[in-house]
């Protein structure tokens, strides 16, 4: 953000790249005023403080910084913008035609209501009807701190929004408005601090240059003749063209763990584009016959409808590498999408020119997608550590065999199903990945966990600032940034992490839910812990991890023989989840089945304790429990 603010609450404008100055003659003639913020047609900065007439690329004057300013002023005291969407067009869409919920209900507590006749004046759809001058709005600010300084008292009861944590909103809402209306005198030194005015939501996907991105989702590609030895390729080719797409920094592309719902589900593309809010769609046929193989795909632009491309693609079944290469190519040009050097080259270069280590790897990443997003079976994932395996062993130069191997282990400890030995291999497939290509962020950002077992914590912090700045729209990497700051106890940034890791990835729907009730719990937050986890439970009751945050949550609310029962049934359904028991063997301690809790710690426990930070607490809990403190 631009607008920082210190820790005596003074606000700092930083940027004031978007504007210029017109000469007398062109401001007379033109009828505006001497500061322009826009070419003509062409609509800068972020879509939600935009004035409506420069949504439209119309030409702006001060008025629109008179809108902007509203906006903010509206931030500030509620923690959340006035024009809210789910990507750039809905916003510009709210600028233009939508109300701003009145601060009665954005937030609780009482406010003067002359603030809101202020807001509304300031974010006026028509220039016409906003303050001409910015004096002007400086002057009933100042009235309204008057209004509070001869004895209107108002209590606040929300949460801090979290770009002011530590702080009450009103409050230093209220000091941000003694400082621009001189009813408070201010340090003349304060020093800056590093909290942008920022809230939870987030900005568009941009590139450097600050043009929007454009987006993509590739659907599970459709078995047209149902023949079951080939039902791999559904997902797994899907996923293939993603990973390569996912190279391209002037293009956001939705993850496989999204477009995975959507396997074998009549989906119409454009619907599916919508509910997504990409630019175009991807939807592809296949048959499989003997040796041959034939693809019928197309590329749809959501907003128009219209076919950007369709086509027919015929090859051998050993020749599947250049199927996927030539779907890429398409999409490049159908989205007409300017590439770097380096990014021509990793595209015009194939993972492997091997077939069978192909198919083997497309099979793998087929049982690990089933690992993952819906069965949480060790035996899926041993038969993805299988196919990749065989897929190297055909191939050992194959970089993407090796990161799926590395990301197998690294999630069963993830899952509670590996130790040491699990970290030890993954590490080592991580290595080899990334000495075959240093671009491949799976295995950089998995590497991160890898890291923090060998206590480099130091490393693993600079990894994860490196990879924001290099791939800021890859989904993996707020999850891994999210999880470093709830590890290191920065709650707030953890939680602002998980939110922008749910944007990005709406599959992670649950794993952020019941991530978020963790730090809820560990904040004594049990009703939010609470709603959290029930919101997760409506989407996947079965989930055995979700079950053992749930029962966590009735645990710390005393609730201790549910909390039990809870746990044993997760138990029950996956024997093999050890890093579930530290969880019950807290519960039999708590009931006084002391000789019970103390076996549920069985090596296999301590094993994955050994490898996992939130399982080695919870085993040292229990031996607190135990009277056992050392």
């Amino acid at each position: 953000g631009n607008v920082m603010v210190t820790d005596s609450g003074q606000v700092k404008v930083l940027d004031f790249g978007l504007a210029k100055l017109l000469d007398e003659t062109e401001a007379h003639t033109s009828g505006i005023h001497q500061t322009e913020l826009t070419e003509v047609g062409v609509p800068y900065g972020t879509a939600t403080y935009a004035a409506p007439e420069q949504a439209r690329g119309d030409r702006v004057d001060t008025r629109a910084d008179i809108f902007s300013t509203g906006v903010l002023l509206y931030e500030m005291l509620t923690g959340t913008w006035p024009f809210r969407g789910k990507s750039t067009v809905d916003v510009r869409h709210a600028v233009l035609y939508d109300a701003p919920k009145p601060l009665a209900e954005a937030r609780p507590g009482q406010t003067p209501a002359r603030l809101q006749l202020i807001l509304d004046r300031a974010m006026a759809k028509d220039p016409g009807d906003r303050y001409q001058k910015i004096s002007e709005l400086g002057d009933d600010l100042r009235k309204v701190m008057q209004e509070v300084s001869t004895g209107a008292q108002f209590e606040v009861t929300a949460a801090p929004a979290r770009h002011l944590a530590g702080a009450n909103p009103v409050t230093r809402a209220m000091r941000w408005l003694r400082t621009i209306t001189g009813s408070e005198p201010h340090t003349s030194s304060p020093q800056l601090t590093s909290v942008p005015v920022e809230g939870t939501h987030e900005t568009p996907f941009t590139t450097i240059t600050g043009r929007e991105k454009k987006s993509l989702a590739v659907l599970p590609f459709k078995n047209l003749n149902n023949n079951p030895e080939s039902s791999f390729y559904e997902f797994a080719l899907a996923d293939a063209v993603i990973t390569e797409l996912a190279r391209i920094r002037s293009l956001v592309v939705r993850p496989s763990s999204v477009m995975s719902k959507y396997q074998g589900q009549p989906a119409d593309p454009r619907d599916v584009g919508r509910e997504l809010n990409v630019d175009a769609v991807l939807s592809a046929g296949f048959i499989h016959v003997g040796e041959r193989f034939r693809v019928t795909a197309q590329l749809l632009d959501v907003a128009s409808g219209e076919i950007l491309w369709s086509d027919r693609i015929d090859a051998a079944a050993a020749d599947i590498i250049a199927v996927q290469d030539e779907i890429t190519q398409r999409i490049v040009d159908g989205l007409r999408l300017e590439l770097s050097p380096d990014e021509q080259a990793g595209l015009a270069q194939p993972a492997t020119v091997n077939a069978e280590a192909y198919e083997e790897f497309l099979r793998g990443r087929d049982r690990f997608a089933r690992f993952i997003s819906r069965t949480v079976a060790e035996s899926d994932c041993d038969a993805a550590i299988q196919h990749f395996n065989r897929a190297i062993e055909l191939d050992d130069t194959f970089g993407l065999a090796y990161d799926g191997l590395g990301a197998c282990h690294v999630n069963r400890v993830f899952k509670g199903l590996g130790g040491a030995e699990d970290f030890e291999r993954a590490e080592s497939a991580f290595v080899k990945a990334l000495a075959i290509d240093p671009n491949i962020i799976e295995a950089r950002m998995l590497m991160v966990f890898v890291y923090l077992w060998r206590g480099q914590k130091r490393k693993a912090r600079e990894e994860v600032a490196r990879m924001r700045r290099e791939a800021p729209n890859e989904a993996v990497v707020h999850f891994v940034k999210a999880t470093l700051h709830r590890l290191d106890g920065e709650y707030e940034r953890a939680l602002r992490s998980y939110d922008r890791l749910v944007h990005l990835d709406p599959a992670s729907f649950v794993v952020v839910s019941y991530n978020r009730a963790l730090i809820f719990l560990y904040q004594g937050k049990f009703a939010e812990a609470q709603r959290e986890l029930d919101r997760a439970a409506s989407v996947e009751p079965n989930n055995p991890l979700l079950k053992t945050f749930r029962a966590l949550a009735l645990y710390y609310t005393r609730q201790v023989d549910a909390a039990e029962a809870l746990l044993r049934e997760a138990l029950e359904q996956n024997p093999n989840l050890h890093g579930v028991r530290p969880f019950l063997a807290m519960c039999l301690s708590a009931q006084g089945q002391h000789e019970a809790a103390r076996a549920e710690l069985n090596e296999a426990t301590m094993r994955t304790a050994s490898v996992d930070p939130d399982i080695a607490y919870a085993v040292a809990s229990v031996y607190a429990l135990e009277g056992e403190r050392d």
